[in-house]
């Protein structure tokens, strides 16, 4: 489904969430949203989305925390659903400005999986965020070196140079910024540079149990059996839990360290019949 800015009304994105969650998890239901977000009523999902009743100021941020919004999505709803209940054409007007300043607003950028020289290397990402974290004054060696691992300065200045490139950061005054505060190749992406990435990445995990203490570190494990239908329950928590997680960096003004979050879950023994 499209992001919420591209809506102009919040029960068309209500109804599309519904059948993207119904599609990707089979016990999602609106009895279940309710649920999950406090609400009495488990009908109040279809009645909203059918227009037979409207969002108020208790049950906004109701449905907020339900669909699991981020901060700048939850404002951006909110304004929404003032915009489509306002009943006077002033009070529209005003929603509706208030709406276009926000889609102006810098946007999480979707990566195409036609990049795939980005992610070749789990260094072009670590480089997206640290290029723009340090003042490193174009010392390529200086970059090179902050990573852990570190890589050589050759491969430091090719990757920003990509970086520069797919426009991810930008130079302005001997200073990198980025373009987006974050980008996402989506659910659907799952090229083979991807799989690669994430290969290393987990490499790099294995790599971090004997490299940092532990307070610099946060692993931990657990063997469980489950049915299906809590698999899917628990991907799309951990999904949720990704939202949360852009929430508290997009809304961090201290940025010192880049750290990688690698979630992992797959089965270790064959189905059974």
């Amino acid at each position: 489904m499209n992001r919420i800015e591209h809506y102009d009304n919040y029960r068309d994105f209500l109804k599309d969430y519904f059948e993207e969650k119904k599609r990707t998890s089979s016990f999602f239901s609106s009895r279940y949203f309710c649920r999950k977000a406090g609400l009495s009523s488990p009908s109040l999902y279809q009645e909203v989305v059918e227009g037979r009743r409207n969002l108020t100021q208790r049950t906004i941020p109701a449905f907020v925390k339900g669909l699991g919004l981020t901060d700048k999505d939850a404002a951006f709803f909110n304004t929404l659903v003032h915009y489509n209940q306002s009943k006077t054409q002033q009070e529209a007007e005003l929603y509706l400005e208030q709406l276009r300043k926000l889609r102006e607003k810098v946007k999480a950028q979707i990566v195409s999986q036609d990049h795939h020289d980005y992610y070749s290397k789990w260094y072009h990402t670590a480089l997206r965020e640290l290029a723009c974290l340090i003042d490193w004054k174009d010392d390529y060696e200086k970059l090179a070196q902050s990573l852990n691992p570190p890589i050589t300065q050759k491969e430091a200045k090719e990757s920003v140079e990509l970086l520069l490139k797919l426009e991810f950061i930008v130079k302005k005054k001997d200073k990198y910024y980025q373009s987006s505060p974050a980008i996402t190749t989506g659910t659907e992406a799952m090229s083979s540079s991807i799989r690669s990435v994430n290969k290393q990445f987990c490499e790099l995990g294995m790599r971090a149990l004997d490299v940092f203490a532990r307070d610099e570190r946060c692993i931990s494990n657990m063997t469980i059996g489950i049915s299906r239908q809590a698999y899917e329950q628990i991907v799309q928590e951990a999904g949720e839990f990704n939202d949360r997680v852009r929430s508290i960096v997009n809304n961090d003004k201290e940025s010192e360290t880049v750290y990688n979050i690698n979630f992992q879950m797959f089965p270790l023994t064959k189905k059974q019949d």
